[in-house]
Formats: C-alpha cells, sequence, structure tokens
C-alpha cells in the first residue's frame, strides 16, 4: 500500500492498520467476490464517513491491479 493517501501526521499505527485492512479487503474480493467487497466498502462509508471509503477504495483498486500484474508477469515468465 502507498502511504500518499495518508493524511499528514497519520500515527504509523494507523498507517500499519491500513494496510492490513487493504490486505484483507483485496484477499475478500478474491475469495467471496466483488459483491461482499463493495457490502464491506458500503459499510465503512456508513460508519466512517465517505472520505475514507474513497482512501480505501483506492488503495484496494491499487493494490488489486498490482496483484493482477504480478500474476500476469508470474504466467508470462512460467511460458518461458
Amino acid at each position: 500500500m502507498d502511504d500518499s493517501q495518508a493524511p499528514p501526521g497519520t500515527p504509523g499505527w494507523e498507517r500499519h492498520r491500513h494496510a492490513c485492512e487493504v490486505d484483507q479487503v483485496v484477499a475478500w474480493r478474491k475469495e467471496r467476490g466483488r459483491e461482499f467487497m463493495v457490502s464491506y466498502l458500503e459499510l465503512v462509508e456508513k460508519h466512517r464517513g465517505r472520505k475514507a471509503r474513497k482512501r480505501l477504495e483506492d488503495d484496494v483498486r491499487a493494490a488489486w491491479t498490482l496483484r493482477i500484474s504480478q500474476q500476469q508477469l508470474q504466467s508470462g515468465n512460467a511460458n518461458r
């Protein structure tokens, strides 16, 4: 996860918590599907606000994209 979206002065423990949450949501996306992930993001918005949802959603999207890219690279290397 990129800390660039973390608000200035965000404590280290909060950055770690957020990174763990991003990893968990990415895992849910793979294991339980997109609908489950979207439901979780809706709960985040309800309880923590739109800004928190957007930050989490953006970081999950970036992590998911990175995961897909890495898988494509690995499968490309396996075919060589």
